[in-house]
């Protein structure tokens, strides 16, 4: 099969995917070292982007119901992995083996959107199970340098978000204790 990546001059940024993927996941385990963050190169309807969504639990057994997506973070972003800028060039990449993809380099300019970005609390409304805390977020385009860096101010912002409604009994007490082991 093959797809059209669009790139700049140069035919990447010096890093390969597989890099880029591991450099998100040690920007979390900095903030959170006890914690999950699913990182990786998926293919949807022939496009590839890195799919990344941070779980404040280490596995299944930490959250309700050993359900995944009973965590109380709702974090996640998408990286497309085609550089459409006006001065892209098209070059052809040949995908057979999925085992290879992390090896190719990133595109010089990548742009980083936000799926979810919350994570429950206390409800506000007592007829409500859980509230829920918005995290600010604006989409960003960039170097993979850039969105690392901006990943670690996210992640960072996040913990001392989790930090200051622990403090302050915002957290809802089904998730206390995981939040205190956690930070």
């Amino acid at each position: 099969m093959k797809i059209l990546v669009y790139a700049n001059e140069s035919v990447g940024s010096g890093m390969t995917v597989g890099e880029f993927i591991d450099s998100v996941k040690a920007i979390y385990n900095k903030y959170f070292a006890d914690s999950e963050c699913v990182a990786q190169n998926l293919k949807v309807l022939g496009m590839e982007y890195i799919g990344i969504r941070w779980y404040l639990s280490k596995d299944r057994s930490e959250t309700a119901h050993n359900i995944r997506e009973n965590d109380m973070l709702w974090v996640a972003f998408n990286i497309d992995l085609e550089d459409t800028t006006e001065n892209g060039q098209v070059y052809e990449v040949t995908i057979y083996d999925n085992s290879s993809k992390n090896a190719r380099p990133m595109p010089d300019t990548i742009t980083l959107e936000v799926m979810q970005k919350s994570y429950l609390t206390s409800p506000e409304d007592k007829y409500m199970a859980y509230g829920r805390r918005n995290l600010p977020y604006r989409k960003t385009t960039g170097t993979p340098q850039k969105i690392l860096d901006t990943l670690d101010k996210y992640a960072q912002k996040l913990h001392a978000s989790l930090e200051a409604d622990l403090a302050s009994g915002v957290i809802h007490p089904n998730h206390q204790e995981l939040v205190r082991a956690k930070l």
